[in-house]
Protein backbone atom coordinates (compact mmCIF):
# COMPACT_ATOMS: atom_id res chain seq x y z
CA UNK A 1 0.00 0.00 0.00
CA UNK A 2 1.70 3.45 -1.03
CA UNK A 3 0.19 6.32 1.31
CA UNK A 4 -0.88 8.92 -1.37
CA UNK A 5 -3.34 11.84 -1.22
CA UNK A 6 -5.10 10.54 -4.30
CA UNK A 7 -5.83 6.88 -2.49
CA UNK A 8 -6.78 8.82 1.23
CA UNK A 9 -9.58 10.04 -1.24
CA UNK A 10 -10.94 6.82 -2.10
CA UNK A 11 -12.24 5.52 1.03
CA UNK A 12 -13.27 1.68 -0.12
CA UNK A 13 -9.24 1.47 -1.37
CA UNK A 14 -7.99 2.54 2.05
CA UNK A 15 -9.75 -0.23 3.76
CA UNK A 16 -8.78 -2.91 1.89
CA UNK A 17 -5.30 -1.35 2.64
CA UNK A 18 -5.79 -1.20 6.20
CA UNK A 19 -7.62 -5.11 5.89
CA UNK A 20 -4.77 -6.30 4.37
CA UNK A 21 -2.05 -5.26 6.78
CA UNK A 22 -4.19 -6.14 9.46
CA UNK A 23 -4.43 -9.61 8.30
CA UNK A 24 -0.45 -10.13 7.95
CA UNK A 25 0.28 -8.73 11.50
CA UNK A 26 -2.57 -11.54 12.59
CA UNK A 27 -0.32 -14.35 10.94
CA UNK A 28 2.70 -13.04 12.24
CA UNK A 29 1.51 -13.09 15.62
CA UNK A 30 0.33 -16.24 15.19
CA UNK A 31 3.26 -17.57 13.95
CA UNK A 32 5.04 -15.90 17.08
CA UNK A 33 2.88 -17.74 19.15
CA UNK A 34 3.55 -20.88 17.90
CA UNK A 35 7.23 -20.61 18.39
CA UNK A 36 6.99 -19.04 21.96
CA UNK A 37 4.73 -21.91 22.94
CA UNK A 38 7.57 -24.67 20.95
CA UNK A 39 10.65 -22.19 21.90
CA UNK A 40 11.91 -24.98 23.74
CA UNK A 41 12.04 -27.61 21.86
CA UNK A 42 13.21 -25.94 18.73
CA UNK A 43 15.84 -24.92 21.67
CA UNK A 44 16.75 -28.91 21.82
CA UNK A 45 16.73 -29.47 18.43
CA UNK A 46 18.77 -26.57 17.16
CA UNK A 47 21.25 -27.92 20.46
CA UNK A 48 20.86 -31.58 18.82
CA UNK A 49 21.86 -30.91 15.47
CA UNK A 50 24.79 -28.09 16.28
CA UNK A 51 26.25 -31.16 18.80
CA UNK A 52 25.77 -33.65 15.76
CA UNK A 53 27.37 -31.33 13.67
CA UNK A 54 30.25 -30.74 16.11
CA UNK A 55 30.64 -34.51 16.99
CA UNK A 56 30.94 -35.70 13.54
CA UNK A 57 33.73 -33.07 13.20
CA UNK A 58 35.86 -34.50 15.91
CA UNK A 59 35.08 -38.07 16.31
CA UNK A 60 34.69 -39.03 12.64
Amino acid sequence: CVPNAALYQTEPHLEICVSIHLIQLKIIYEVWLIVKQNISIICKIIFVLIFQVWYSKIYL
